[in-house]
């Protein structure tokens, strides 16, 4: 439903866009010289120039055609009676007014399609939205929450075990170990649970959350790749990084 909701926005945004074409593109020939006056005294202007008229040099050759009448023009009733003389149908004025719009019912179609598209949309997120917190209520550690939860007990518990381990080579063996877990699990299941997330913290919360959760990530990417090419220093370096890091991203995905 949500596919079906999306293409109904989409179709909507394309014929709405289409619409708008005829809002400054008047048809001389439908409307009356009423319906192009401004105010009392005043028409509507030319945006454009209108019309075309054919010219020759002195010698008998075709000039370009040039228009009838230069932008800026006022639309007079002579200035329509001779546009429609010459078999002009359209020209584009400066002002707007609903009263020359042809194609306002398309617009009007089209916000109605994008409202239904929009409220669409919403109800099938929603209904996702339940049924993960259901799923996930069962199974806690599935659940985004969950996954972030366990990769902060993952960084926590290497900070407080590897300075009691005996070599290089240990500290660098647990954190390839550990950090796997998050690599090939953890990680992924934040990821699956976007829609979850943007759900029930909005754009701009999520999007603070990706960008904390992302530059923590990395982090212990590093540290994972710095412990694989035997480098202790910097794998210790880049773990102590990513411990500063959790409050903040903790703070992020409040519960």
């Amino acid at each position: 439903m949500k596919l079906i909701g999306y293409l109904i926005i989409t179709v909507c945004v394309i014929t709405g866009a289409l619409s708008t074409i005829t809002a400054y593109h008047v048809d001389v020939q439908k409307y009356t010289d009423e319906q192009f006056k401004i105010s009392d005294n005043e028409y509507a202007h030319l945006n454009h120039g209108g019309g075309l008229k054919e010219t020759e040099h002195a010698d008998g050759t075709a000039h370009a055609p040039e228009p009838l009448y230069e932008q800026g023009t006022e639309l007079t009733p002579d200035v329509l009676a001779s546009l429609r003389e010459a078999g002009v149908h359209r020209v584009r004025v400066k002002e707007f007014t609903f009263a020359r719009w042809d194609m306002w019912w398309l617009f009007l179609l089209s916000v109605i399609g994008l409202t239904a598209g929009g409220m669409l949309v919403k109800a099938t997120v929603r209904k996702q939205i339940a049924a993960a917190d259901a799923a996930h209520a069962a199974h806690p550690s599935g659940s985004p929450s969950g996954a972030l939860t366990r990769i902060l007990e993952i960084v926590a518990s290497l900070e407080r075990d590897l300075p009691g381990m005996a070599s290089d080579e240990d500290r660098m063996q647990a954190i390839i170990d550990r950090l796997d877990e998050m690599q090939k699990e953890l990680v992924l299941q934040i990821v699956e649970g976007r829609t979850m997330l943007i759900g029930k913290l909005g754009m701009r919360r999520f999007a603070e959350f990706m960008d904390a959760f992302s530059r923590l990530e990395r982090t212990l990417n590093r540290a994972w790749s710095a412990s694989a090419d035997g480098v202790c220093e910097e794998a210790l370096i880049c773990l102590d990084e990513a411990f500063a890091m959790t409050d903040l991203v903790r703070s992020k995905l409040p519960e």
